[in-house]
């Protein structure tokens, strides 16, 4: 389950860093549940579009 928290929380990092949205650090999803990291990261995905498609 690590790698599977890890996966969400390098996603959110990396749309935090590319929309300068620093209330997001590594320090604060840590601590975060599985589905709160979901949600974080389908929300970011709606906001600020998905990152994981090829540019």
């Amino acid at each position: 389950m690590n790698d599977f928290k890890q996966y969400y929380i390098d996603r959110i990092i990396n749309c935090a860093i590319e929309n300068k949205l620093y209330e997001y650090t590594i320090e604060k999803l840590e601590w975060k549940t599985e589905n709160e990291l979901i949600a974080i990261w389908d929300n970011l995905r709606w906001n600020y579009g998905d990152l994981t498609k090829l540019r």
